[in-house]
């Protein structure tokens, strides 16, 4: 598991839409809140296990709040519907946070490996910087003593904020840079974040929002950045079509 974090993605759209919650009592949906909660703080996040041994049902209603027995029988219906799912051996876990987990580590090492990249292109322009002023300094040297100090000294660009031109680069909208470099400055992502971000909007440019009507509605880099765009969830680039049921008419 990575570093304990404070939180964890919630979704309400999908918590109200979902089919198989409408199945359940308001009672088994706030046990699930409270097991969601209580999962995310194993040593394998969403994965349900004491000292490195699986959960039994019971072991589980005991460690939530409210009734042990009544919590026994909402585990028994969350895991019926496959809310609550199992592996092989029987061991329970919630899927949907294991994906989160998944993505979110796969976010931080793609946070790591360009901040590397970009530690190390920064490193090599130091070096080609250092490199440029002493030979600069041993031709001036040479000069006459009138020429003033100015003259002698290299002039190094102003490079951009760390990460911004991978950012800008993979962004679909290229509209009003200026503003969103303001906005990647205030938001100082860390590596960790600058992940997240990439991998977002790599997810987002294939969602139907991103690519319908030619990218219309893409929002600009700096609204994107501002509103936290990389903690929303795409929408499927297609939408799923329910097949069309023939019921048998009675002759």
């Amino acid at each position: 598991m990575g570093k304990k974090l404070p939180y964890f993605p919630f979704y309400p759209g999908d918590w109200l839409k979902d089919p198989l919650l409408t199945f359940c009592s308001s009672f088994v949906r706030g046990l699930l809140i409270d097991i969601f909660c209580f999962a995310f703080e194993c040593p394998e996040r969403a994965v349900l296990k004491i000292a490195g041994k699986a959960m039994t049902r019971e072991q589980l209603a005991e460690s939530v709040r409210g009734n042990a027995q009544e919590n026994h029988k909402g585990i028994n219906q969350l895991i019926d519907l496959e809310i609550i799912k199992l592996t092989d051996n029987g061991t329970m876990y919630l899927s949907r946070m294991v994906r989160e987990e998944d993505i979110r580590e796969k976010r931080a090492a793609a946070g790591r490996a360009s901040a590397n990249s970009k530690q190390n292109a920064q490193q090599t322009s130091n070096k080609s910087s250092t490199n440029a002023q002493q030979n600069g300094n041993k031709s001036g040297n040479k000069k006459s003593a009138s020429y003033s100090s100015s003259e002698s000294t290299p002039i190094v660009p102003t490079s951009e904020p760390v990460g911004f031109t991978e950012f800008w680069e993979s962004y679909p909208k290229k509209k009003n840079k200026g503003d969103a470099r303001k906005a990647w400055k205030k938001l100082k992502p860390s590596s960790e974040l600058r992940g997240e971000i990439m991998a977002a909007v790599e997810e987002q440019k294939s969602s139907l929002d991103w690519t319908r009507e030619d990218g219309q509605f893409i929002p600009y880099p700096a609204s994107w950045l501002r509103a936290e765009g990389w903690s929303d969830q795409a929408a499927p680039s297609v939408r799923p079509v329910e097949p069309i049921r023939h019921e048998a008419v009675a002759v």
